[in-house]
């Protein structure tokens, strides 16, 4: 597995980093941002983690150096992409990576989950279940800021609400691990159009969304924990009590 770690974004909705960068910061005694995506990836053996970077997120590297808890870290600058769909796209465009690399692991490096397994189990569905793309799911009192996903009566994934407050149920995916069928659905997709706002952004769930729509098998892997996405300052000032189990 090689995972990707998004982290091309300029955290407008936290103006008080001053030009840090969130993936990096310490949010609790011994712990930063991405600590807890990069636990699961080593816990699950990756061969290694790949962040993708935009210009001036040199305190990233600076954070983490070349490896994290013995999982060797690479660092790829692109030019500045308006998503993460399309620092995502980027990614395989360019030489960052192969398109049948054989395992793909996807997370978001600011969203805390609190599982260490996560990744050795969505690698045990994915052969278990003889999926294209599994999706980790944990509980969100947020799906307004979140991909709440639906299944039905066999576990496939049916639906991917994308950040509805109205979405059924609590689960939402914050996690992927796929194979290069969903590698190739994803780069033969159109250029997805740059959003006015966050309201037209194509994000990566509706990928997702349109991969089930043309056949691919689609599972989940649900946790009994919750997620924290520290895209907000109310978020992030709530970050120390989630690690302390409040």
């Amino acid at each position: 597995m090689i995972l990707l770690l998004p982290a091309a974004g300029r955290a407008t909705r936290l103006p008080t980093l001053q030009g840090r960068s969130k993936e990096a910061l310490t949010i609790a005694p011994g712990r930063r941002a991405a600590d807890a995506l990069l636990d699961a990836a080593a816990h699950a053996g990756a061969e290694r983690a790949v962040w993708l970077l935009r210009s001036g997120k040199a305190d990233i590297r600076r954070a983490y150096g070349d490896q994290h808890a013995g999982l060797p870290l690479d660092y790829h600058t692109l030019p500045a992409t308006p998503s993460t769909l399309h620092t995502l796209r980027a990614a395989f465009t360019s030489a960052t990576l192969a398109l049948d690399t054989p395992r793909i692991g996807l997370g978001f490096p600011d969203i805390q989950f609190r599982d260490a397994n996560a990744f050795s189990r969505l690698e045990h569905a994915l052969k278990q279940r003889d999926a294209d793309l599994a999706l980790g799911c944990f509980h969100t009192d947020r799906p307004d800021k979140v991909d709440v996903v639906e299944q039905d009566s066999a576990g496939r994934v049916t639906r991917v609400h994308i950040k509805s407050a109205d979405a059924p149920g609590s689960q939402a995916w914050i996690l992927a691990l796929w194979r290069p069928p969903f590698t190739h659905f994803l780069c033969a997709q159109p250029e997805p159009e740059v959003a006015v706002d966050r309201t037209t952004e194509r994000y990566i769930g509706h990928e997702i969304q349109a991969a089930i729509d043309a056949g691919l098998h689609v599972t989940a892997v649900h946790f009994d924990s919750p997620l924290l996405d520290l895209g907000t300052p109310e978020d992030l000032a709530r970050v120390e009590r989630f690690w302390l189990g409040a």
